[in-house]
């Protein structure tokens, strides 16, 4: 029945975009598939995504199906025009002061949700109440969003509500699952590039057909005595000239900046799409331990040979033998520093569970390295004290 009801809906071109739609990224699905070979791959993506991949699925994830739906109706509802689009203004505010001060903290370890940030520097119950908070929120919210999708998916196809969700929910976990955030990252992207594409065509087609002078001459519109510029897209009013709530650039710099702060940077959905960008030398140097203006690597002596000292060592001997040991503690730290939590606790067996072999052979080469270092400078002391 409802492949009948398509046929009244659908054109060619409908179809041709569906199915290649749903080829690609199934074909994305499965060549991600099987290359996550630890949590770091599943959940961060190896951390190899380039950032512009990442920017595209964050926009992407903002545009659901309740923004198709939900904006055009509060739009036209308050026989708007296109100052709505202010708010996007904060929008970018906020982006930036997200850039700025919270992807260089989240960065600073492996972390795999903002709230792992939190635990770490507020403690294990604040770290839970957040998690718990974000989860029903979540739920809340992407119930709304998958609602609406299926009402869509009904109108076209005709099936019952209920078999829409259920089938939404299995296509979604199953490409989630062929290739962690790799294939959601890749597959927002082509989403973002389809949204793009068909909003360019679109207004190429409008102008086309009409003409920008008869677009602009269409949107001046009286509504109720009052006339109405549709193309307007800047609103200065102040809240003391009217309270009603309109979109207003002030709207859009002083408050949309704080919304916009804590959704990209505290919710999950999107900061861990920002855990998947991959790290370049300056970044990864970046996430070593800072370095306080007291605290400078003494530069490393020459150590004079065993031979030709004396016995009892001078004080140049023993000030030579302890800025040596200074150096190679030194160094041993800042090694120790590339060496992030997530690597010891991946690298611990755990009863029934796999031995993460990278994160391990790094450990250990830090390990060997460090044994060797502290024998050499032992060594070194030893001899200053005439030991044999």
């Amino acid at each position: 029945m409802f492949l009948s009801v398509i046929d009244l809906k659908f054109t060619y071109w409908d179809w041709a975009v569906l199915i290649g739609y749903l080829i690609l990224t199934t074909w994305v699905g499965h060549r991600m598939s099987g290359k996550q070979a630890s949590i770091k791959d599943f959940f961060l993506g190896g951390r190899t995504l380039p950032w512009w991949a990442v920017s595209g699925s964050m926009i992407a994830t903002e545009i659901s199906a309740l923004t198709f739906i939900g904006v055009p109706g509060i739009v036209f509802g308050l026989q708007g025009d296109w100052t709505y689009l202010q708010w996007g203004l904060g929008s970018m505010v906020a982006r930036f002061a997200v850039a700025y001060w919270l992807v260089p903290l989240y960065y600073e370890k492996e972390i795999y949700s903002p709230y792992d940030f939190m635990g770490n520097r507020l403690g294990a119950k604040v770290k839970t109440l957040v998690t718990g908070l974000f989860s029903l929120g979540s739920v809340l919210g992407q119930s709304v969003r998958v609602l609406v999708t299926a009402i869509i998916l009904r109108e076209v196809t005709a099936m019952p509500v209920e078999l829409c969700i259920v089938v939404i929910g299995i296509v979604a976990v199953a490409w989630t699952l062929m290739g962690g955030m790799q294939t959601v990252i890749w597959t927002d992207v082509m989403q973002f590039c389809l949204f793009v594409f068909g909003g360019l065509l679109a207004l190429f087609l409008l102008v086309r057909g009409l003409g920008w002078s008869e677009i602009v001459a269409l949107n001046q519109v009286v509504v109720d005595g009052v006339a109405i510029d549709k193309m307007r897209f800047l609103d200065l009013t102040t809240p003391f000239e009217n309270k009603e709530l309109r979109y207003t650039l002030w709207v859009g710099l002083l408050a949309m900046p704080f919304q916009n702060f804590t959704a990209f940077g505290v919710d999950q959905l999107n900061t861990q799409r920002m855990f998947c960008c991959g790290l370049g030398d300056a970044a990864e140097r970046g996430r070593r331990r800072p370095r306080s203006p007291g605290r400078r690597r003494p530069p490393r002596p020459a150590v004079a040979d065993p031979t030709q000292r004396t016995w009892p060592p001078s004080d140049q001997d023993v000030d030579g033998a302890l800025a040596e040991l200074a150096h190679e503690a030194e160094r041993l730290a800042d090694r120790a520093d590339g060496v992030s939590a997530a690597d010891w606790s991946r690298a611990a067996p755990v009863a029934g569970h796999d031995v993460d072999v990278t994160a391990l052979t790094v450990l250990w080469d830090a390990v060997d390295t460090a044994v060797t270092d502290l024998r050499a400078a032992e060594s070194t002391l030893r001899e200053v004290r005439g030991r044999p």
